[in-house]
């Protein structure tokens, strides 16, 4: 069964740079199978992210 999980989140209000993200996660029996995260940004620093 594939479902289609949809959220809006705020974000960075502590820091005085507020904005709103969009999220979607499609789900295949019952587990995570692709996720989108989408909005408008300003790039402050960069960085990486290394998922072991």
């Amino acid at each position: 069964m594939k479902r289609l999980f949809k959220f809006k989140a705020k974000q960075g209000e502590a820091i005085k740079r507020p904005g709103t993200i969009e999220v979607e996660v499609k789900i295949e029996n019952n587990e995570p199978e692709e996720v989108k995260v989408s909005g408008n940004a300003v790039i402050v620093f960069k960085s990486e992210l290394l998922l072991n």
